[in-house]
């Protein structure tokens, strides 16, 4: 629980930084811990919740996202490559190649619900996402995800959930809007999505139904039936959004189409296992 409740807090919130560690609070205003937690610099994190103490896991995880520049990569960790319920991640978009799923605070003006896009420029801040389980469903913090699971993904930076809906999407006749929805993770059913694994040619085996990090996924909807998706082609500009922050960034839409432009995969991240 501890654990858990340092990621939920502190990797949700990294401009409001605290974490409670055996009834000790840290504050990121207390003159020990002065970095800014808006710059933070996470590539890949594993660890045991077996074999580390709560503790030393707690100082661990302080130390990879207080401080700037900071990176841990665990190699020869055998689950060190699975997708796990409570990793926050980065996820990249497979078409167009850079740009990962993003958001922030900035809100549509017809529902004030939080924008999401696609974009190459922030700190990483803006591109992680919490694995939680499905609307009004709970799993066991690093227990592997697996293919065809419905899950939710809570942007961290905001607590807001990757969310859609029947509305239209701003730029992209014929799609359904995307958005960032709820309060600290929680919302309503329209926060779920279903993983798709694509190319597992070796589905048969029952360690491959399993989300890896190099998996490449579609999202599909399950109210509304639409993969989450994006393109070069839809990039908000001065022409379609005069003068507004989001100009250079992707919009990120729902679509009937299962093309390319539908496929992720997961990258940097905070990968926790049992």
């Amino acid at each position: 629980n501890l654990i858990f409740e340092f990621f939920s807090i502190s990797l949700r919130y990294p401009t409001r930084f605290s974490f409670v560690a055996e009834s000790t609070r840290f504050d990121k205003h207390d003159s020990r811990f002065n970095n800014s937690i808006g710059r933070f610099d996470l590539r890949v994190i594993s660890f045991s919740m077996k074999t580390l103490s709560s503790r030393v896991v707690s100082v661990f995880l302080l130390l990879a996202v207080a401080i700037p520049g900071f990176a841990v990569a665990v190699r020869g960790v055998e689950d060190a490559r699975f997708v796990t319920c409570g990793s926050a991640i980065r996820i990249r978009n497979i078409d167009s190649r850079k740009y990962f799923l993003g958001s922030s605070e900035h809100q549509y003006s017809h529902n004030g619900q939080q924008v999401v896009t696609l974009d190459t420029r922030g700190d990483q801040s803006k591109f992680m996402w919490q694995i939680q389980a499905a609307h009004n469903n709970t799993c066991v913090t690093g227990e592997k995800i697996k293919c065809g699971e419905i899950i939710r993904l809570t942007h961290v930076g905001t607590g807001k959930n990757l969310h859609s809906h029947g509305l239209p999407a701003p730029l992209t006749r014929g799609n359904t809007e995307v958005s960032g929805f709820g309060n600290d993770g929680e919302g309503d059913a329209g926060d779920n999505w279903k993983l798709e694994c694509v190319h597992r040619k070796d589905a048969g085996n029952a360690q491959h139904r399993l989300w890896e990090s190099t998996t490449l996924v579609r999202l599909l909807h399950v109210d509304t039936k639409h993969w989450l998706s994006s393109s070069t082609k839809t990039k908000f500009n001065q022409s379609n959004c005069p003068n507004c922050p989001l100009q250079g960034e992707l919009e990120v839409s729902g679509t009937n189409s299962n093309s390319d432009a539908a496929i992720f995969r997961s990258d940097d991240g905070a990968y926790l296992r049992l």
